[in-house]
């Protein structure tokens, strides 16, 4: 027999304090994932949610399978999330003795190991806690999909038929436990489910970029199946945890922006910032020099007390399609001048008329954009305005970033960015226009708005390839799993 499986095979007692050392119990494991059954039982005899095991005398963590069976004779303490080992004579001056527990392991003999193995191998292994990340680490998921299924999942089977099956056998498996179940554990079940299936239910776009963690959309069809299933008698309010306001805007503020303020500024930045206002953008030194002034261009942004009028009047440079891209570019590591439209068009394009959603001439980026706005039931005319030479001055009335198209005649046709009635320099193309609008949005921290919040979340994840793993730039539910469901359905197009 090698050492593994000894390992696995051989009966072990452990002897269990809770942190207070005034209970204590005996725990007895066998097969794998030693390390687990212990802290699972020990948590459910002493009525506690356990997440670590310290050695009693000293406190040294104990967290392996091997390390565990090498320590068995010592006893241990379960502690809990946040809890520390303290020494036993801080915690009280005559505690129980350690010896009384190791007493009671002398006298089980082998039978009733034997015996109490039986009894325990059958018992499900649940704590106390059914809200706790490890109950849901440790719930058997796959139990309840059936054979079949998992044999075309272990085959790299992909299709929306299958994911629907195992979504409705999970969730009921779940729904056995507790029918208000914490989101928290369909993130964690989610997670499980791409981890070992990642052919089947890893998202990702045709590219195969990884679309934001990997199983967002697992985790969003876990949830709505749920939620389904507990319709009408749904509760108002669900326990979960909620970040400050301030703290959460923050956070949708920076998503996807890696480099949002910089913690040095060059000693010669506002030497250079004047020299940036002397020029203009078609200038060899333009660029250099926005690169150059970056950080301090983001303390300004980021300054509270600065509104987005002030900042332009700093940094008109912010107004051009070379400030902006080049802006955009270090704070997000992606660059708008290597932005592929035209393939992605012509497929939007196709997917649109395949789906009887109207449809203009010829393929290009607007009419492309158009046809997501038709999908999501979105306004793309609420981003995009029109208007003749004679509006010129004044063209509309526009505080969130949009593109205005500006027809001097029929052969004439220019477009401009405006955000708070302030324009950008004009640009002769509207894919231009187009990326200037969105890179304003990351630039500025600003919340995608209400009527295009899907527009603008697929826009920054299948042309931007901007996919980070929490926060959002909308404050409309559901977006996140509306455009990863698009942006699936494209990739398999």
């Amino acid at each position: 027999m090698d050492k593994e499986n000894g390992l696995h095979n051989a009966s072990h007692i452990f002897k269990i304090w809770d942190s207070s050392r005034k209970n204590k119990i005996l725990v007895i494991a066998r097969s794998s994932n030693i390390y687990q059954q212990v802290i699972l039982k020990a948590s459910q005899k002493l009525n506690v949610n356990g997440v670590s095991l310290v050695i009693e005398k000293d406190g040294t963590r104990v967290d392996e399978d091997e390390e565990l069976i090498m320590v068995k004779d010592d006893p241990l303490i379960l502690l809990e999330k946040d809890q520390f080992w303290v020494a036993e004579n801080s915690l009280h001056p005559n505690p129980t003795s350690i010896e009384e527990t190791q007493s009671l392991a002398q006298i089980i003999t082998e039978a009733e190991i034997d015996l109490n193995l039986n009894e325990i191998q059958n018992m499900p292994l649940v704590i106390f806690d059914q809200n706790s990340e490890m109950f849901w680490k440790e719930f058997n998921l796959w139990k309840h999909v059936s054979l079949k299924n998992i044999e075309n999942l272990e085959n790299g089977v992909r299709t929306s038929n299958l994911t629907k099956e195992v979504i409705r056998n999970v969730v009921d498996g779940m729904r056995e436990i507790k029918t208000i179940i914490p989101c928290k554990a369909f993130k964690i079940v989610a997670s499980r489910m791409v981890d070992k299936y990642k052919q089947s239910f890893q998202a990702h776009d045709e590219e195969n970029v990884i679309l934001g963690n990997g199983y967002d959309h697992i985790y969003c069809k876990l949830l709505d199946r749920n939620n389904y299933l507990n319709r009408p008698n749904k509760r108002n309010t669900e326990h979960v945890e909620v970040p400050s306001k301030k703290r959460k805007t923050l956070a949708n503020a920076r998503v996807g922006c890696l480099n949002w303020q910089p913690s040095l500024i060059p000693t010669d930045a506002l030497e250079k910032k004047e020299k940036l206002r002397e020029i203009t953008p078609d200038s060899n030194q333009f660029i250099p020099l926005m690169e150059d002034t970056f950080a301090l261009q983001r303390t300004n942004i980021n300054s509270s007390t600065q509104e987005i009028k002030e900042i332009f009047e700093e940094w008109p440079g912010l107004l051009t399609k070379e400030g902006i891209f080049t802006h955009f570019k270090i704070l997000t590591n992606v660059n708008p001048y290597e932005i592929e439209c035209t393939e992605k068009s012509i497929k939007i394009k196709k997917f649109g008329e395949k789906n009887k959603i109207p449809v203009s001439e010829p393929a290009n980026l607007k009419n492309a954009l158009k046809v997501v706005s038709q999908h999501f039931k979105e306004d793309f005319l609420q981003i995009f305005y029109k208007v003749k030479n004679g509006d010129v001055e004044n063209p509309v009335n526009i505080l969130s970033p949009a593109i205005v198209e500006i027809e001097h005649d029929e052969s004439n046709v220019e477009y401009i960015v405006q955000l708070e009635n302030l324009r950008s320099n004009p640009v002769n193309d509207f894919e231009s226009a187009f990326l200037m609008t969105f890179a304003l949005y990351f630039i500025f921290g600003l919340e995608y708005p209400k009527k295009n919040a899907c527009t603008f979340e697929f826009i920054q994840r299948y042309f931007f390839k901007i996919h980070q793993e929490s926060g959002t730039k909308s404050s409309i539910k559901n977006v996140k799993n509306k455009v990863f469901n698009l942006i699936l359905k494209l990739s398999n197009f």
